[in-house]
């Protein structure tokens, strides 16, 4: 213990006292106790000036760390951290090649006055179409993924459609070719390869061919590569609920001639008055590799799980129960990439922070429920954002270039409650691709995820008023006692200062001796008033009562900022002059 030059003085004051007894007298039977009276005694005590550091030690891995802003360092709770989500990949999907019907054409002479003309001659016949029967061709897919949700286009996989025509028992005996055939096709086809000769008009779904040589064997074919389907002009429906494209439509021959003439190793006879043709049409599988339309994409994985903000090791400055903060201006920076910028697509992302005390949550969520919209006009990025009551002045270096506010009122009250959380959860709300249109968005390819990284920044600035903020901070110093301080008794300590201070808080001090059995004394006890940046102001402390058996003072004070959000900092200071204690008591001792 270093002892009190008041306490060190009372013994020698007793032994003065025995100085003039005369030691031929028999004293054993004397009562030799003796007891001192103090009043209002002034002990002169000097103090240094103490700093902010000097009462709150900052551990290296600790979350309370020591920041520079504008120059000035302060204290400021800091976390860390990166974040990712998985690839970005829309599934493909197919529709299984449709069976196709086969479709009957029935071909007729031109009817001459009522009779049919049936001559035979080396030059061609023209025969007129008299009937086809329409081929259906549907393409159904199962099992879209969810998070296209409409279809207006697809791009595919090169899908070939061909027609095949047969004639029915003649091809032994004619030459047949099919002249100027007009077709109501199917829709919305982008084709290519079409071959000589032949138009298509996707609007209409009208295919034109002049002329098709069904050779010596009587088969006349037409082939050609579709890339693209636009479905909404083809009538296709797509149903959400169900996950499932309908592509419906059928292929029928509206105009068109047969020429037919005999084989030149045939004999002159008459041609038939009608001539039938099948037509086998083959559609390939439908495969979409990309589409247009509406998505709404979910971005998910394990990447995006941000760990809690742990404040489980706080110094003892701010760990008491009572302590309840109300920050001025905290802050959250995120920088985030958008793997789909190029695509003119923008993502987004709610946050949620929670405060855990045990088993008692309490979140605090971005303002009507807002969201941080990563947008597409710097492509892939990066873009900056700050989630804070209000911009800061000085935003972090890192993340300044470009930077957007996100209003987050909340977050001034995350540490706020009795006693700071253990722990602080950060979680992103719904990240998504939000629904918006697409085109020729690529299926089945893995694009890179979102990627970022976080800061959250809370400097110590604390919010005033009647619901701000609140530091409870206690301390004891002990281990007074010994055998001199067993025979004190002070009724009365009075403790009086000059107190200047740059620190924004002000603060009720009190002090409760304790014994040396630990405990608090039962005496009435009157605190000083600290104003905030306070310029030579006088305090009084004074404790009256009973006190014995003193082994140390307990120390608590009532913190709370003036108004204003200027950021405690370690090189604050508290400077006490004019320092006088004054006692009222007595010393017992035994010469």
């Amino acid at each position: 213990m270093k002892q009190n030059p008041f306490f060190a003085g009372l013994p020698l004051a007793a032994l003065l006292l025995t100085g003039c007894i005369d030691n031929k007298y028999d004293l054993d039977d004397l009562d030799t106790t003796t007891e001192i009276k103090v009043n209002n005694l002034v002990l002169p005590v000097n103090f240094d000036v103490v700093t902010l550091s000097d009462i709150i030690t900052i551990d290296e891995d600790s979350k309370i760390k020591e920041i520079e802003i504008d120059g000035r360092k302060v204290y400021a709770v800091t976390e860390t951290g990166d974040f990712h989500s998985d690839p970005i990949d829309v599934p493909g999907f197919t529709a299984p090649a449709p069976s196709v019907p086969k479709g009957e054409a029935t071909f007729a002479l031109p009817d001459v006055n009522g009779v049919a003309s049936r001559r035979a001659p080396r030059d061609a016949t023209r025969y007129n179409i008299l009937s086809f029967t329409p081929q259906n061709v549907n393409f159904k897919a199962e099992g879209v993924d969810g998070s296209i949700l409409d279809i207006e286009a697809i791009g595919c996989e090169p899908l070939q459609i061909s027609l095949a025509f047969r004639a029915d028992g003649v091809a032994d005996i004619l030459d047949l070719s099919l002249e100027n055939l007009r077709f109501s096709f199917l829709k919305g086809l982008t084709i290519r390869n079409l071959p000589s000769g032949c138009s298509y008009d996707a609007a209409s779904g009208i295919l034109e061919v002049t002329e098709i040589d069904c050779g010596s064997d009587g088969v006349g074919t037409i082939a050609f590569m579709v890339d693209a389907i636009d479905l909404h002009a083809g009538g296709a429906s797509y149903d959400y609920a169900a996950h499932r494209l309908d592509y419906d439509s059928e292929i029928n021959i509206t105009e068109g001639y047969l020429a037919a003439s005999l084989k030149s190793s045939q004999a002159a006879t008459e041609l038939p008055a009608n001539i039938g043709l099948s037509v086998e049409t083959s559609v390939e599988a439908l495969k979409a590799t990309t589409f247009t339309g509406s998505l709404n994409y979910r971005l998910d994985g394990n990447g995006l799980n941000i760990s809690p903000v742990d404040l489980s090791d706080l110094p003892d400055f701010l760990a008491q129960e009572e302590t309840n903060l109300r920050l001025a201006n905290p802050q959250i920076y995120l920088q985030v990439n958008n793997p789909l910028g190029e695509d003119l697509l923008k993502c987004q992302t709610g946050m949620t922070l929670t405060a855990v005390r045990g088993d008692d949550r309490k979140s605090y969520s971005l303002d009507n429920n807002g969201v941080v919209e990563i947008g597409y006009d710097k492509a892939a990025g990066p873009y900056n954002f700050v989630l804070s009551p209000s911009m800061p002045s000085s935003p972090s270096a890192d993340f300044a270039q470009g930077l957007e506010h996100v209003a987050f009122a909340g977050l001034s009250d995350v540490l706020s409650g009795n006693g700071l959380p253990k722990s602080i959860d950060i979680d992103l709300d719904d990240p998504q691709v939000p629904a918006q249109r697409v085109v020729d968005f690529r299926l089945d390819s893995s694009l890179p995820g979102i990627e970022g990284k976080y800061e959250f920044l809370a400097p110590l600035a604390l919010k005033g008023g009647d619901n701000g903020s609140v530091i409870v901070y206690r301390d004891r110093k002990d281990g007074w006692g010994d055998e001199d301080v067993e025979k004190i008794t002070i009724e009365v300590l009075e403790i009086e200062a000059d107190v200047t201070s740059t620190i924004p808080l002000k603060a009720v001090l009190t002090a409760t001796p304790i014994d040396v059995d630990g405990n608090l004394m039962n005496v009435n006890v009157e605190g000083g008033v600290i104003e905030a940046n306070a310029q030579n102001q006088h305090i009084v402390l004074r404790t009256t009562g009973v006190v014995k058996r003193l082994d140390g003072i307990s120390f608590e004070a009532v913190v709370r900022p003036a108004d204003g959000d200027q950021a405690i900092g370690p090189d604050q200071t508290i400077e006490l002059r004019n320092v006088k204690a004054r006692v009222t008591g007595n010393y017992t001792t035994d010469f």
